[in-house]
Parts: structure tokens; sequence; C-alpha cells
């Protein structure tokens, strides 16, 4: 076979999933990999699970393809099938080799594979192609040295009922390897307009591993991201309201790192980068035609479960879902889509109950401060005056439209509903740091305190007018940027603070060197605990990339446009580039200098054109080299758009990022 031996075992994943979209119950393996038990309290004996290394997928080898049939006009490619359409789908989107009936590939796989190395894919049809009469139906086979191993009947007859639409799954050992055989054919009406194929074709190895046990050399780790909360609302960040006491006092115990930056301003991107260590440009999930975070990257999850540790997320927000492969690594991934933490955190509790004697990665994804804003009513009362009148979220919206346009010049009523919109955001907080503080009341009561190193982080902020804006996803400025990083725990010095510039998608190698864990070689040998202002001095540029962008303070033009950007900081400059663009007829630049408008309101580019130059081929070297290690993620974009219309990305069909 040509090409990276499928021998090179790169990265762990976690154990068989069931269909991707499934709702938490089905697709969590809660006490022990593969149903293997658990380690009750009373037990000696150190517990073994599977658990699998992701060694190459098939899509996308084009150079160990072979195809031996394919009908006129049609093409065996890489793309997306989704049975039935759904963000909590039984039978989600996946990446796919799209094989039209009648066609048929093969492939040679070596000899020397080695005897627990598996094939694992599903056959289906896509939801577009349920059109079929009755007795319509695609067949899928798969052959090794012409033995046939697999076989699945799929009916895309038009009235069948969507439960019985699915994902067949398969598996084969690939042992003694030879000639693989994809082959797919039918019967029927419209057979040949059929989107058809096999879903994700990973090569894996399966291995035992010992569940390990925590120790204060060997801490658990958790790590909790706060969707949508910005660093200025803490009080250990100067937040002078009172809304973070249980932050704050954590804070206290660990490190605080005073400058943390997001890698992106809204979830798909920032979170990818989190899990990955790898900036936007590198990993590939910056927008809707790219959302699905491949299996060719390595996530800290997986890192941790290759040395035997227990592990588990709950997320609440539901672009970061096992439809979109966010659930690498994970045995247990709890989908509460849009759930506040108050419902989520005592499941979380019990997990930790029936998993405290194994060591533990622990990843919480917390969406209460993101709209719409329900705070306790106890919080929006202390901290959130009487609604102004006719106060609506989507009446502030509208507002903000026609200023946007020009149609509204008194901004009197704008500004009333902005700040009362800005107060309910804090009682949010508020209501969160409550839920947050009781939580780790029950860790310490648990006795996990000094075996457990704790990360608090935020994928990205929020927007309240700072800059002519509501929101995220859409500029670069610190309400939007400037996050709150948090660690505590053994190993992690206490009561301190870090006033260097630094990327909270350092966190992953990070999180790994204090449980004295190695990092892989994809992930950047970064550790922040070692930051300093020598090791991450000013000139060292930080970069961002959004595909949700706006440019407010430009021409009228383009202020409902939603565009591509990036940006850099570096030294005393905040640097924001709208290339050349389907909708953008001229590049656009924004300079500011933050030394003298520490809040960025005065665009100096003109002023500053070697200096933009400069900095502007430092963001086109950056995204360069991205593109250069980046694995396409092939993705639903009419799927994605439906998740980031659900979060309040996009609006209207002319908002959609093109």
């Amino acid at each position: 076979m040509n090409g990276p031996s499928l021998a090179q075992a790169t990265r762990m994943s976690a154990s068989h999933r069931p269909p991707l979209g499934a709702k938490a119950a089905s697709t969590a393996l809660l006490f022990g990999a593969l149903g293997l038990g658990v380690c009750s309290f009373g037990c000696t004996e150190p517990e073994s699970f599977e658990a699998e290394s992701y060694l190459d997928s098939l899509i996308t080898q084009t150079e160990r393809r072979v195809v031996k049939r394919v009908p006129e006009g049609r093409k065996v490619q890489p793309g997306t099938i989704t049975p039935v359409t759904g963000k909590n789908s039984h039978a989600g989107m996946r990446s796919a080799l799209l094989m039209p009936p009648v066609s048929e590939v093969t492939f040679t796989i070596p000899e020397d594979i080695g005897q627990s190395t598996y094939l694992r894919f599903a056959a289906g049809v896509d939801h577009s192609s349920y059109n079929g009469g009755e007795g319509a139906e695609v067949r899928f086979v798969v052959l090794l040295r012409g033995e046939p191993v697999y076989h699945a009947n799929v009916p895309f007859n038009k009235a069948l009922p969507e439960i019985q639409r699915r994902w067949e799954e398969g598996e084969v050992p690939l042992a003694g390897g030879g000639e693989l055989t994809l082959r797919v054919d039918g019967d029927g009406a419209g057979l040949e307009d059929v989107k058809s194929g096999f879903s994700e074709l990973n090569v894996i190895k399966k291995m035992r591993r010992v569940r390990a046990r925590s120790t204060i050399e060997e801490p658990n780790v958790i790590l909790i991201v706060l969707d949508t909360l910005r660093a200025d609302r803490l009080g250990t960040y100067g937040d002078t309201s009172g809304l973070t006491p249980g932050l704050d006092a954590l804070a206290e115990r660990g490190v605080v790192f005073d400058r943390a930056y997001a890698a992106s301003p809204w979830t798909w991107p920032s979170t990818a980068s989190l899990l990955t260590s790898l900036s936007p440009p590198q990993h590939g999930i910056v927008g809707s035609k790219s959302s699905f975070l491949v299996e060719e990257l390595n996530t800290l999850a997986e890192v941790f479960l290759q040395h035997g540790v227990t592990t588990a997320a709950f997320s609440a927000n539901p672009l970061i879902c096992a439809e979109r492969n966010f659930d690498q690594g994970f045995e247990g991934f709890f989908e509460h889509a849009q759930e506040d933490s108050d419902l989520i955190l005592p499941d979380v509790v019990q997990w930790l109950r029936e998993n405290s004697e194994n060591r533990f990665f622990l990843y919480l994804h917390l969406l209460d401060a993101h709209t719409p804003y329900s705070p306790d009513p106890i919080m929006r009362e202390r901290f959130c005056e009487e609604p102004p009148a006719g106060f609506t979220e989507q009446m502030t919206y509208a507002l903000l439209k026609a200023h946007l346009s020009g149609e509204l010049e008194d901004t009197t009523k704008l500004d009333q509903f902005v700040d009362f919109y800005s107060s309910l955001y804090s009682a949010e907080v508020a209501t969160l740091d409550a839920r947050l503080s009781s939580f780790f009341a029950t860790l310490t009561a648990m006795g996990l305190d000094d075996r457990t190193v704790i990360a608090i982080t935020s994928d990205h902020g929020e927007e309240f007018m700072e800059h002519m804006m509501l929101g995220h996803g859409r500029q670069f400025f610190s309400e939007s940027m400037q996050i709150p990083l948090i660690m505590l725990g053994p190993g992690v010095p206490s009561g301190e603070r870090v006033d260097a510039r630094v990327e909270n998608r350092y966190l992953a190698p990070t999180l790994l060197a204090a449980a004295n864990l190695a990092a892989p070689e994809s992930m950047p040998l970064v550790n922040l605990l070692e930051a300093t202002g020598e090791s991450n001095p000013e000139e060292k540029t930080i970069f961002f990339t959004t595909s949700l962008g706006r440019w407010p303070n430009g021409p009228q033009e383009h202020r409902d446009k939603t565009l591509q950007i990036h940006g850099c900081l570096k030294e005393r400059w905040l640097y924001v580039w709208a290339p050349k663009q389907n909708n953008l007829e001229a590049e656009q630049h924004q300079l500011f200098d933050l030394y003298s408008d520490t809040e960025g309101k005065e665009n100096v580019a003109t002023r500053n054109v070697v200096r933009m130059a400069s900095l502007k081929e430092e963001i086109v070297r950056w995204l360069e080299e991205g593109a250069v290690m980046r694995v396409d993620a092939f993705t639903d974009q009419a799927l994605a758009e439906e998740l980031m219309r659900g979060l309040g990305y996009i609006g209207e069909a002319d908002d959609v990022p093109k």
C-alpha cells in the first residue's frame, strides 16, 4: 500500500459508538468501556478495558483506491451522507466515501497489518434519495481476499418511516491483509440517482488498557468551558459588582492568566482548538462548510484514554456534539442541548461518584451565559433594574440593524435596551457562579481536591455594543477574545498571576504536563504554567479568525455583510483584515494602537501603512502554514447552518457565511 503505513498508530479513540447524533443515554458508555463494568469502591484488582488506536481512514486515500466500476457521469469521491436530518437524529450526518449504484472499489491491505486491526464503517443512503417505490433497495457488500465479510440491504422506499432509515454498522477484521473490495448495487426505479456510500472506513487497532487510579502525582483533570464568558465579568479580572464570588475564591487557590485569548470569537473553531491545541487554519473547523472534527486529529481526551484514564464529557452546546465528531476519545459523551447547568451538574456529580476510584478526565461545556438569558430570579433582582418599556431581545437586535443601516439616528432606546440586556447577562453569570460553587463544594466533600487539576476557561466572550455589535463571532476586540483562564490543583502554583499574553488553546499540552503525561507530536509543546513575559513576549503574535465577521465601522454597504476576517495581536497593535471575497470587492483593514487607545476605538490603518502590511503578511503566512497540515473535513453545510442558526450565529439567508 502506498503512502503512510496503516500500522502507524497515531492516536487513541473511544470505543465504538452508536449512530452519531444519538442522545446521551444511548451514546455514553457511562460506567466502563465496552460494557466491562466498573470497579466498585471495595475492589483491589485494577480493571482493564478495551480501547482503540485510530490508524487511518480509507475515505480520502485516493492513491490507495482503485475504482473498478462506476456509472457513467458519476464519481466515487469523499463527501457526506445523512440518512435522517435533524441535529439530534438517530441517523445523522457522517463523512463517507460516496459510491453510487452500481460501483466497486478495491484497496490493498498489507499482509502484516496485525491481528487486532479492524475496519469500522457503516453503509447508508442519504435522506435526499428516499424516493423509490416498494422493493427499491441498495445492496452493500464488503469482501476481503474475495470472501464476503459484510453485506447489508438498505431500502430507499419513500414510504419507509424515518425511524427505519439508519446506518447499517459494520466491522471486519483485517488480519492477514489482501485485497479489500467495497461493492454497491441495487434495484428499483430511481436507483441511478441514489446518493449512497460507506461512512468513516476507519482502520483501528484494538488493545487492552488497565484503568488507571489517580494520585497527587498522577491527578485527575477537569476542564470546564463556560461558553460565552468574557473575562471582565469576573471579580478576579476586575469586576466590582460581586457577580462571581465562587470563581474568584477558586482563582485565589491557583493561577490566573490575566491576558488569555481564545482562538476565535465563536464556538466551533475555538473549541476545536481547545481540544486539539491546533489553530483554526490547522484543524480546519472554520465555518458551516467545515465543522467536522476529523478522525485524523489528536484530541486531549484520546491522549488521556491511551493512558488508561477514564474519560467523559457533558456538553450543553449543540454545536459540540457527537454528530460533529467531538466525542472522540470520550467513553461517555452526554449531550444536554441548551440546558442550564442546574440540570446538568447533578448528572456530572453522579458520574463522579461512580468513577471517583478511577483516574479520570472530565470535560464540561456549560451554556448558561449564552443567550437566551434566563437568570435565577434572585440574581435578576439583584443585578438588573426593571426592563425599559418595550424591551425584548428581538427588538434590541431590530434596533441595532436599523442603526447599522443608517435608518436609526437617535440611539437612546437602543442604548437603554443594550444596558439592560448586558445586565441580564451579568445576572446569568452570577447564576452560573452560584451553581458552580455548589459543584466545587461537592468535589471537596468527595475528597477530590488534592488529586484533581481543574482548568476553567471560555470559548469566547460577548459584545454589548462596545464596538457597534451584539453577540459574538463578529469581531476581535477584548470583549470577544479575552476570556478567563484559571488553573488550580496539585502541582499548580497557588495565588499566582501570569501577566503574559497567552492562548487558551495551549491548555491541552498544559493539562497533560500537569497530569505528568507526554503530549503527542501533533500538539505544540507549550506549557502555560511556564509562561512568563520572557517566554511569551508581546512581540509574539497571537492570531484570530472567524467566518462570521462583520465590519460595522466600515462603509455603509459593508455593514450588513457576513465576512471571513482574520486578525492578529502583536506588541501594541491589533490588526484586522477582511480579504477580498465573494461579497467584498476590495479588502478592508483596521489597525488599533492599544497602548494609546486601550479600547480600540480609533482606526489608524491609513497612518501606519508599513506596519499594517507587515502584520497582514504575518497573517497570510499563518493561514498558509495552517493549510499545509490541515486535513479536509467534509461536512453537510445545510445541517451545519441549522445548528448555527439555532444558537443565533446566522439569521436570514443573506447572513449565511459564504
